[in-house]
């Protein structure tokens, strides 16, 4: 017959039992810190380690680790790895109550619990009915972001010691999820080397750099949005989208005191918005699908000087509480060297530009002022000898005939005396520093189309928009005919030139452009060179001796100098186009 255990003994059965879960606890915590410790880690291999060894510690049949992406917990880990990708609704499951109210769940048997309503059964498990389990949250900066779960086949096989375990374990896996790679970054710090090292324009070398950003942000392990922007500070209180998913977006800009993207950027923190038709502040632009935002701050040093905003958006709504939002900031803090990088370059580009522009009018200005004056001298002193002709025919000295044509032809003379007086005021307003003049652009196309007289073998169309502001803008007219000019020339055999102007708004923003395309059919510019076309003194003309090289330079100076932007698209063999873009104030309707 079995003696009966004294009640001291089986005191120390538990005593010894408490220790040895310690000692393994404590091997599985030491396991994780070696991890973690890792220079690059990776949620394939991180959340395994923990979840098998979180199972045999506490030896259940099952345990798992849920991730909150937005209303849903989705099995990110688990043991067995049958229900990878499983997602739980956060009212109705065990797991979204301890995610909801931030609490440990200790259910000795789930036979017996108010919760066994709702349990949700393991997708793909076959075995015995789970009966009992403990649900943890895992938490990071005072908001539950997942789950860890441990479920046994036993009741009362799992004990409330065990909970103090997991918590511990659950404060690792935070720590786990802040940490790991979500993408692979050795793309993106390879472009920062780009921008130092690469001669190419600034602005194609930033877009190139930008859209390999969009590039990873969309390969980022299951997670799904809708659409995404980059945007870098404009002046005191603007943010200027610099790339979107939607490329015409690309130059407009919001309002720091009334968007979301200027609240993350007035508070100095992600802005979650989970249902954007209940913030004020929305402005939607990327469809009325959208539901939810997020607004993350890009900033560097410990005086956090501001980089950008990376927006994200999702027709999902609430999408971006729980894990997704540790990864998107971890992505945001992984690109914020290459955004500083992007915006030094470009700062830097404008400066350079705009003080060689300045320093290069000033020069011209010192070296035809001579030149000028001579003409104006000139012209005056021709003006004045055309007056005593035209007194002298007055008096009748030539018969009827001579009259009517050295008459007609004085006339001419005096109209083209005038014109050329004239341009002293023209040459000073083209060097001139001071703002543009006003202009009706479509009034100035069809100007310069009818004073280009392109050949016979070209067809130019023009599709003009109504209702353009004007703008005010540098000798927009030498803008257009430089890209006409260039447009027929690519075209030796004929083709088409396509002139068409665009307003750019949303009725949500403070500001849009005007956009001006100017495409021809063709030759095309190969790559090598359409990385150099808008530098000073270069020309694929030379040889044929009609280009100086200073064509499109002056062509984007005159653009830089009115706020705008130029890019080109070009296909060898299919033809170019090139972009003008000119910033405009536009009304803002309120919502």
């Amino acid at each position: 017959m079995a003696r009966k255990l004294e009640e001291w003994e089986h005191l120390l059965r538990e005593l010894r039992a408490e220790f040895l879960l310690r000692e393994k606890e404590l091997e599985l915590l030491h396991s994780i810190d070696l991890q973690l410790l890792k220079e690059e880690i990776f949620l394939e291999e991180t959340l395994p380690l923990i979840t098998d060894g979180t199972r045999s510690l506490v030896a259940s049949d099952h345990a798992s680790i849920l991730l909150k992406r937005g209303p849903v917990l989705e099995v990110a880990y688990s043991s067995d790895r049958l229900d990878l990708g499983q997602r739980l609704s956060i009212p109705d499951s065990i797991p979204g109550i301890c995610v909801s109210e931030r609490r440990s769940i200790f259910i000795p048997d789930l036979g017996n619990s108010p919760f066994k309503n709702l349990y949700v059964q393991i997708a793909g498990y076959c075995g015995p009915p789970i009966r009992s389990l403990i649900e943890v949250p895992i938490e990071f900066r005072e908001e539950a972001i997942g789950v860890l779960c441990v479920e046994s086949c036993r009741p009362n096989r799992l004990r409330k010691v065990h909970t103090r375990v997991l918590e511990t374990i659950a404060s690792q896996v935070a720590i786990a999820l802040q940490r790991v790679q979500h993408f692979k970054s050795e793309a993106l710090f390879a472009n920062v080397d780009q921008m130092i090292t690469d001669p190419s324009d600034t602005h194609q070398v930033i877009q190139r750099a930008l859209q390999r950003v969009m590039d990873e942000l969309y390969n980022i392990h299951r997670v799904q949005f809708s659409g995404a922007q980059i945007l870098f500070p404009r002046g005191s209180n603007e943010l200027e989208i610099v790339h979107s998913t939607n490329p015409t977006d690309r130059g407009l800009s919001v309002s720091i005191d009334h968007s979301v993207c200027g609240r993350a950027v007035r508070e100095s923190r992600t802005i979650v918005v989970g249902d954007v038709s209940k913030d004020i502040q929305y402005r939607r632009m990327l469809g009325t699908a959208i539901q939810s935002e997020m607004a993350v701050p890009i900033t560097m040093g410990d005086d956090k000087i501001l980089i950008g905003v990376l927006n994200i958006e999702s027709a999902e709504s609430d999408a971006f509480s729980g894990f997704n939002r540790i990864v998107f900031e971890g992505f945001a803090d992984k690109i914020k060297t290459l955004l500083a990088f992007a915006r030094l370059r470009a700062d830097v580009t404008d400066t350079l530009e705009s003080r060689n522009a300045s320093d290069l009018l000033v020069a011209i200005g010192d070296q035809t002022s001579n030149l000028v004056h001579r003409i104006n001298n000139t012209v005056g002193a021709l003006r004045l000898r055309i007056l005593e002709l035209q007194e002298l025919l007055a008096g009748g000295k030539v018969d009827a005939d001579g009259m009517v044509f050295i008459d007609r032809s004085l006339h001419d003379m005096l109209r083209l005396a005038d014109r050329t007086l004239e341009m002293p005021e023209q040459v000073a307003r083209f060097l001139s520093k001071e703002q543009g003049h006003l202009i009706d652009v479509n009034i100035m196309v069809r100007k310069c189309v009818a004073d280009i007289s392109a050949p016979e073998s070209i067809v130019v169309d023009t599709d003009l928009a109504d209702d353009l502001p004007e703008l005010s803008v540098y000798s927009f007219d030498i803008v257009l005919q430089n890209l006409m000019r260039n447009a027929i020339d690519a075209m030796p055999d004929g083709g088409l030139l396509e002139i068409t102007t665009r307003l750019v708004s949303h009725p949500e923003l403070p500001s849009g452009y005007v956009q001006v395309s100017v495409r021809d059919t063709g030759t095309g510019i190969p790559a090598e060179i359409l990385r150099q076309i808008f530098e000073l003194n270069f020309t694929t003309k030379r040889s044929k001796g009609k280009g100086l090289g200073l064509g499109l330079w002056w062509v984007r100076t005159f653009v830089l100098r009115s706020r705008g932007e130029i890019g080109v698209e070009s296909t060898p063999g299919s033809g170019s186009t090139f972009t003008v873009r000119i910033p405009v104030a536009t009304p803002v309707i309120d919502g």
